[in-house]
Parts: C-alpha cells; structure tokens; sequence
C-alpha cells in the first residue's frame, strides 16, 4: 500500500531469470535518483514554472522585455524536451531500457505542442488535435509495454489537450454558423440579383466577355499574390536563386532615394525571393501610390461610362442611410464643384491591417494587397468587361491578379453573396517609378450599380461582425 502512494509503481513486464544453481538476480524497487527526479520530474515542473511566467511576463510586456507568451510556451516544451531526450539517453547507456522508451515517446507530442505555437493562428488548433492524439496513442503502447494493459495509465496533459481542441471545435463551428446567419438574409438579395443578371441577354454578353478577358490574361490561375521587393544586382537571392534571362546590356535603376545607401536595382523587376516584410514600407508606398491611382481611375471611368460614389448620403424610410447618389465620371469630369463631392475611398485603416494580419496572414505583411484600394461602378457587365480590357491595354498599369467573382463558377458563399471583379495592379507610370512606389500592389474593384444599390449601413454591419466571428 505504502508504493503505490509513492512516486513510482510496480512493472508488469516479462523478465529472463538465471537458471544456474547460486545465481542471484537483484531488481531495484525505486527508479535511481537521479534519472527520475532529473529529467522525468523536473521537466514537468519545469515547464508548469515557465508556463506561468510566460503568460506573466507577456501581460507585462510593455514594462519589460520579454518573448510573447506563444514563445515562451514554445521555450518551455522545447527545454522539457531536452531534458527527457538527455534522460533517456542516460537511461539507455546504463542500460534502463523501459525508461528510456518512455522519457523518448514522451518527448515526441511535445515538440508537436513545439511547432504548433510557432505557426500560429488557426493551425495551433490543428497541433493540439494531433498533439492529444499522439500523446494518448503513446500512452496506449507505454501502457501495453510496461503494465500489460493499455488502459493502465491516463495522461493528464494529453485530455486536457483534447478537452481544448474539442472546446475549440465547438465555439468554432458556433461562430461559422453564427456568422452565415448574419449574412443569410443578404445572399439571398445578392444571389437572386445574380440570377436574374444571368437570364437577361445583355448581361450573359458581358459575362461571356468578361471570361474571355481573363482567359485572354491567363490570370485565372493564379491565386498566390504578395509584394515583393525590387531585384538588387547585388542582393543575395539574385546570386542564390536563378533569375529570368535579362539583357547582359540591361541598364541598372539607380534610384535616387537609395543611391546614397548603395543600392542598385535592375529596372523593372521584383525579386522573387524577397517578399515586403515592413508594414510601415507598404503604407509608404501605398500613400503615393493611391494618389496616382485616381487618375488612371477617372481615364478608365471616362472612356467605359464608369461612376463614382458620392460623398452625400440620404436616410430611407427606416432610419437607415444610403448611397444618394453615383456620379457618371464622363458626364461632370469637367465640373470643379462636383468634382469635390466625390467619395474616394482612402487608405485601409492600420488597425484592421492588423486584424487581418494576426488573423489571416499569420503575420506575412507581403500579403497586404488592398492597402490602396479604390473602386469604380457601371450600369451594365458589357461597361464592365470594357474598362478590364482598358486595364489590360494601358501601359501605365501591370495587372498581378484578376478575382472574377461575376463568373458561374465562383462560390459566392464566400463573400456573402456578394460578387464584383477585384483587379490587384501595379502603377508603374514614370511619376510612380521616380516616387519609388511602382513596385507596390493596389486594389481596384468593378462593381455593378445593382450590388452597389444593395449595400447598406445595416448589412456592412452584419459583414463586420460575421468577419469577426469568422476571425477572418
């Protein structure tokens, strides 16, 4: 009675004893000191000790330096780690086999725990799915090799693990069904919007036309766009990684923001290899940019009947605010005072650039596309479809990416129902090259008047808060 209460247990496992007359076998009743308490207690005290201070010290790291609390739960499993790696390689050389075998299995789920708080966001919950399936299935065999029972012990960690990652599960689909709710009434505005466009002749055309751009573009595949940095002659992937043929004549872009620093570029081309890792460089180049992106708005607009929002706004019947009013670009283009009650949209906000960051991008500012980001409205998909093949022919703009959400095959659950052609561009027009902002990707949305028209303070609202129950 007195060992069972105590630190260790009995094995139920299969021995050879001598069978020569006076031969003695001797088998300790306790693990050896040091081995136990070293490397199979310590590490579990160790990392409940570090575990606490990380979310301490995380709370408090305003006032003083520490890792974010993620990193110091990942320090402490990788540490705990170590020290049953080291024990069971102790235990292995004096020849304490079982205990080698478990110290090493039970090191195993927690460098799973490891990685999953390195990657962070939505696969950290993935991680500890894995991790408590791992960590029982471990326990299962420690079990059927040491006690001839699989079901001998239980491993705490291992069902919190899972009680978590169930929990997880659970508020997650919650928040998806509570999110689709919110949206529901929506989409079905928008998709019987869609299905009447699809039935009238005109809009067929314009569809048709429209696919036949993007085919034209050979875009439609492409579903990966980041920001890049321009190639440097001198940078380090350039002479890593192969790199497109370029004339051996090519001449090199000294730019002269960056002569001063040394850096010389070769002219017109990103790196491949080098992806924007600076928030602040994006809003810098995204604050010129925008600004040069308006005029090759109002040219698009000009020549394919394009609109734009007003900034004047009414209240309906219900309380509820709308559009005014859009205003045709070719119709009052020249008028000064109309010119000034135009709606651009400005700069995405800093704090939903982080959102979507943390949420998203998990922590990749390269994928930050729609910092700038404007929009132009038409009456019909054929004035549409022109101003994309207008995209398509200036030589001020190069097209990345074409998100055609009017095509029958797009899913239009994933926005709610909501369609509209999304274009990601770069302004690459002399005065954007001199300002050092042509290598930064913009947004340009074609929406239809009808999706416009639908779009109200009440349903932004309902977006809004469908996005943050999606964490998205």
């Amino acid at each position: 009675a007195g060992l069972l209460k105590s630190w260790w247990v009995f094995l139920q496992m299969e021995v050879s004893l001598t069978e020569a007359r006076g031969g003695v076998e001797t088998f300790p009743l306790h693990p050896d000191w040091g081995l136990f308490h070293w490397y199979y207690a310590s590490s579990t005290m160790l990392y409940t000790v570090l575990a606490y201070l990380s979310v301490l010290l995380g709370a408090l790291r305003r006032r003083l330096f520490f890792v974010a609390p993620h990193t110091g739960f990942a320090l402490a499993w990788l540490l705990c780690t170590v020290l049953l790696v080291i024990g069971g390689v102790l235990a292995l050389s004096r020849g304490v086999t079982h205990y080698a075998v478990e110290c090493l299995l039970r090191g195993l789920p927690w460098l799973m725990l490891v990685h999953g708080c390195v990657v962070k966001g939505p696969y950290f919950v993935r991680w500890v799915v894995i991790y408590a399936f791992t960590s029982h299935t471990i326990q299962f065999i420690i079990g059927a090799y040491m006690f001839q029972a699989p079901f001998a012990r239980i491993t705490v960690t291992g069902m919190a693990a899972l009680t978590l990652a169930a929990a997880l599960v659970i508020l997650r689909a919650r928040a998806m069904y509570k999110a689709n709710k919110l949206l529901k009434l929506d989409q079905l505005k928008y998709d019987e919007l869609w299905q009447s466009l699809c039935q009238a002749e005109g809009s067929k055309a314009g569809i048709m036309q429209l696919e036949q751009v993007e085919h034209k573009l050979g875009l439609e595949k492409r579903r990966h766009c980041v920001q890049h940095n321009r190639l440097q002659t001198h940078s380090k992937s350039s002479r890593v990684h192969p790199q497109p043929d370029l004339p051996h004549a090519a001449p090199v872009y000294e730019h002269p923001l960056f002569q001063d620093m040394g850096y010389v570029f070769v002219p017109g081309t990103l790196d491949p290899f080098s992806k924007v890792s600076s928030v602040n460089q994006l809003y810098a180049c995204a604050a010129i940019a925008n600004l040069l992106l308006r005029e090759r708005l109002k040219d698009w607009a000009d020549k394919s009947a394009g609109y734009f929002q007003s900034a004047a706004q009414e209240t309906t019947e219900g309380g509820e605010r709308v559009k005014k009013e859009l205003i045709k670009w070719c119709d009052v283009k020249e008028d000064a005072d109309v010119f000034q009650q135009l709606q651009w949209t400005t700069l995405k906000k800093h704090s939903r650039s982080i959102e979507k960051l943390v949420r998203s991008y998990r922590n990749d500012p390269s994928r930050l596309l729609d910092i700038s980001r404007n929009s132009i409205i038409f009456e019909s998909v054929g004035d549409l479809a022109n101003c994309l093949s207008l995209m398509t022919e200036d030589d001020t703009v190069c097209l990345e990416r074409v998100k055609n959400r009017m095509s029958h095959e797009y899913k239009s659950s994933e926005t709610g129902g909501y369609r509209d052609v999304c274009v990601n561009i770069r302004m690459c027009s002399r005065e954007c090259k001199a300002l050092g902002a042509d290598i930064h990707v913009c947004e340009v949305q074609l929406i239809l008047v009808d999706f416009a028209r639908l779009k109200t303070d009440k349903g932004h609202q309902n977006y809004r808060l469908a996005r943050d129950a999606r964490g998205s």
